[in-house]
Protein backbone atom coordinates (compact mmCIF):
# COMPACT_ATOMS: atom_id res chain seq x y z
CA UNK A 1 0.00 0.00 0.00
CA UNK A 2 1.13 3.70 -0.88
CA UNK A 3 0.48 6.49 1.21
CA UNK A 4 0.80 9.41 -1.15
CA UNK A 5 -0.20 12.63 1.11
CA UNK A 6 1.84 12.77 4.66
CA UNK A 7 3.43 15.23 7.52
CA UNK A 8 5.98 12.38 8.46
CA UNK A 9 9.16 14.31 8.40
CA UNK A 10 10.51 15.74 11.86
CA UNK A 11 10.13 18.81 12.56
CA UNK A 12 9.72 20.52 9.24
CA UNK A 13 5.81 21.39 9.35
CA UNK A 14 2.65 20.84 11.07
CA UNK A 15 3.41 17.22 11.35
CA UNK A 16 5.53 15.10 13.27
CA UNK A 17 7.19 17.89 16.22
CA UNK A 18 10.69 15.50 16.17
CA UNK A 19 12.13 11.87 14.94
CA UNK A 20 10.43 10.63 17.93
CA UNK A 21 7.37 10.86 16.37
CA UNK A 22 8.19 10.48 13.00
CA UNK A 23 9.58 6.95 13.59
CA UNK A 24 6.34 6.13 15.55
CA UNK A 25 4.70 7.08 12.83
CA UNK A 26 6.70 4.89 10.57
CA UNK A 27 6.04 2.06 12.82
CA UNK A 28 2.19 2.39 12.33
CA UNK A 29 2.53 2.76 8.72
CA UNK A 30 4.43 -0.49 8.92
CA UNK A 31 2.09 -1.68 10.98
CA UNK A 32 -0.84 -0.92 8.70
CA UNK A 33 0.65 -2.32 5.52
CA UNK A 34 2.00 0.59 4.20
CA UNK A 35 5.32 -0.20 1.82
CA UNK A 36 5.76 3.11 0.39
CA UNK A 37 5.34 6.62 1.70
CA UNK A 38 5.42 9.97 -0.57
CA UNK A 39 6.37 12.70 2.37
CA UNK A 40 5.05 16.02 1.65
CA UNK A 41 5.95 18.84 3.75
CA UNK A 42 3.79 22.00 3.43
CA UNK A 43 5.50 24.52 0.64
CA UNK A 44 3.88 27.86 -0.04
CA UNK A 45 5.82 29.58 -2.91
CA UNK A 46 4.89 33.11 -1.54
CA UNK A 47 6.46 33.02 1.77
CA UNK A 48 9.09 30.27 1.66
CA UNK A 49 12.21 30.08 -0.35
CA UNK A 50 12.25 26.94 -2.53
CA UNK A 51 16.07 26.00 -2.69
CA UNK A 52 15.61 26.55 1.67
CA UNK A 53 12.48 24.09 1.59
CA UNK A 54 14.54 21.61 -0.67
CA UNK A 55 17.47 21.67 2.37
CA UNK A 56 15.26 21.76 4.87
CA UNK A 57 13.43 18.85 3.55
CA UNK A 58 16.55 17.34 2.76
CA UNK A 59 17.86 17.43 6.79
CA UNK A 60 14.85 16.44 8.20
CA UNK A 61 14.21 13.10 5.81
CA UNK A 62 18.22 12.47 6.52
CA UNK A 63 17.05 11.37 10.25
CA UNK A 64 14.20 9.41 8.36
CA UNK A 65 15.96 7.50 6.14
CA UNK A 66 18.49 6.61 8.43
CA UNK A 67 15.72 4.96 11.54
CA UNK A 68 13.94 2.76 8.34
CA UNK A 69 17.82 1.92 7.20
CA UNK A 70 18.66 0.67 10.57
CA UNK A 71 15.51 -0.54 12.25
CA UNK A 72 15.12 -2.96 8.66
CA UNK A 73 11.59 -1.52 8.07
CA UNK A 74 10.59 -2.70 4.81
CA UNK A 75 9.19 0.94 3.96
CA UNK A 76 10.51 2.66 0.63
CA UNK A 77 10.56 6.66 1.49
CA UNK A 78 9.65 9.30 -1.67
CA UNK A 79 9.86 13.32 -1.67
CA UNK A 80 7.52 15.63 -3.25
CA UNK A 81 5.70 18.72 -1.07
CA UNK A 82 2.10 19.58 -0.40
CA UNK A 83 2.20 22.87 -2.51
CA UNK A 84 0.14 25.65 -1.79
CA UNK A 85 -0.93 26.98 -5.06
CA UNK A 86 -0.17 30.12 -6.20
CA UNK A 87 0.85 32.29 -9.26
CA UNK A 88 4.03 32.16 -7.71
CA UNK A 89 4.83 28.73 -8.56
CA UNK A 90 5.26 29.07 -12.50
CA UNK A 91 8.09 31.42 -11.78
CA UNK A 92 9.62 28.35 -9.76
CA UNK A 93 11.50 25.15 -11.10
CA UNK A 94 8.67 22.34 -10.88
CA UNK A 95 10.72 19.12 -10.61
CA UNK A 96 12.08 19.27 -7.04
CA UNK A 97 7.79 20.04 -5.68
CA UNK A 98 6.67 16.94 -7.56
CA UNK A 99 6.63 13.36 -6.40
CA UNK A 100 10.04 12.00 -6.49
CA UNK A 101 11.05 11.03 -10.00
CA UNK A 102 7.60 11.76 -11.39
CA UNK A 103 5.66 14.90 -12.21
CA UNK A 104 2.96 14.77 -10.21
CA UNK A 105 2.11 17.46 -7.98
CA UNK A 106 0.18 17.84 -4.87
CA UNK A 107 -1.45 20.93 -4.69
CA UNK A 108 -3.36 22.57 -1.35
CA UNK A 109 -6.04 25.03 -2.50
CA UNK A 110 -7.27 27.80 -0.56
CA UNK A 111 -10.08 26.95 2.11
CA UNK A 112 -12.36 29.23 1.82
CA UNK A 113 -12.85 31.08 -2.02
CA UNK A 114 -11.93 29.92 -5.27
CA UNK A 115 -9.21 31.96 -6.93
CA UNK A 116 -10.12 33.65 -10.03
CA UNK A 117 -6.67 32.51 -11.16
CA UNK A 118 -6.50 28.61 -10.38
CA UNK A 119 -7.47 27.30 -13.41
CA UNK A 120 -5.21 29.39 -14.97
CA UNK A 121 -2.18 28.42 -13.23
CA UNK A 122 -3.06 24.58 -12.82
CA UNK A 123 -3.73 24.85 -17.26
CA UNK A 124 0.15 26.56 -17.09
CA UNK A 125 1.64 23.78 -14.63
CA UNK A 126 -0.13 20.99 -17.42
CA UNK A 127 1.79 22.71 -19.92
CA UNK A 128 4.89 22.57 -17.89
CA UNK A 129 4.52 18.77 -18.17
CA UNK A 130 2.94 18.42 -14.63
CA UNK A 131 0.16 16.10 -13.74
CA UNK A 132 -2.03 18.36 -10.20
CA UNK A 133 -3.63 16.25 -7.56
CA UNK A 134 -5.80 17.99 -5.81
CA UNK A 135 -5.04 17.62 -1.69
CA UNK A 136 -8.20 17.44 0.59
CA UNK A 137 -10.63 17.97 -2.17
CA UNK A 138 -13.54 17.70 0.39
CA UNK A 139 -11.87 20.84 3.01
CA UNK A 140 -12.69 23.08 -0.56
CA UNK A 141 -16.67 24.26 -0.12
CA UNK A 142 -16.55 25.42 -3.03
CA UNK A 143 -15.33 22.19 -4.95
CA UNK A 144 -17.82 20.17 -2.98
CA UNK A 145 -20.83 22.11 -4.10
CA UNK A 146 -19.88 21.96 -7.98
CA UNK A 147 -19.12 17.90 -6.99
CA UNK A 148 -22.14 17.54 -5.31
CA UNK A 149 -24.09 19.43 -8.09
CA UNK A 150 -22.45 17.36 -10.57
CA UNK A 151 -22.99 13.67 -8.98
CA UNK A 152 -26.55 15.10 -8.42
CA UNK A 153 -26.94 15.77 -12.64
CA UNK A 154 -25.61 12.14 -12.99
CA UNK A 155 -27.92 10.50 -10.72
CA UNK A 156 -31.24 11.84 -12.73
CA UNK A 157 -29.03 10.31 -15.86
CA UNK A 158 -29.34 6.76 -14.15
Amino acid sequence: MTDLHCHILPAIDDGAKNAKVSMELLRMQNDAGVTDIVCTPHFNPDSQNLEDFIDKRYRSARYLADYVFRSELPVRLKFGAEVRISPTILDLDFLPLCFQKTKVMLLEMPRTLRPQWDTNVIYQLTLGGVIPLIAHIERYPYAVSYTHLRAHETDSYL
